[in-house]
């Protein structure tokens, strides 16, 4: 394609693959499940065990019980901790709570200066981690 509508090959190539991508973008939107309850790969039964499982972990990591007094002091649960988390987590609901699209989060991260540090200290990061395994 060297030459076509006045591009060099190597241009192409990118064009080529830009477009690729684009278009699986685009059709991954209606493809993919917005969340484990709407996977449509899944049986009832591995949805239902999905979004579970999914609750537990977030009961478990949000709510963490005091240690056992009986393993003396370590972080071990007691099992009557353990029980009530489970309690809880059949109490608490839906895990994944519908959040509504706000713009002003989105101009909150690209102003944020802590984003911008971030992905400079990222690219730095990557340049020479690339310089020295490339070079």
């Amino acid at each position: 394609m060297d030459g076509i509508g006045g591009l060099a090959g190597w241009r192409w190539i990118f064009i080529l693959e830009g477009i690729a991508t684009c278009l699986l973008s685009i059709m991954s939107t209606f493809v993919l499940p917005a969340d484990l309850s709407t996977a449509y790969f899944l049986t009832e039964e591995e949805r239902e065990y999905a979004v579970q499982r999914f609750h537990d972990s977030q009961v478990l990591t949000s709510a963490v019980p005091a240690p056992n007094a009986m393993s003396g002091g370590t972080d071990m649960f007691a099992k009557s901790d353990i029980d009530q988390l489970h309690q809880q987590s059949n109490t608490l609901g839906s895990p994944q709570a519908e959040e509504e699209f706000e713009w002003r989060e989105v101009v909150r991260g690209i102003t944020d200066p802590q984003c911008w540090l971030t992905g400079v200290a990222y690219g730095c990061i990557l340049v020479s981690l690339y310089s020295f395994s490339l070079f």
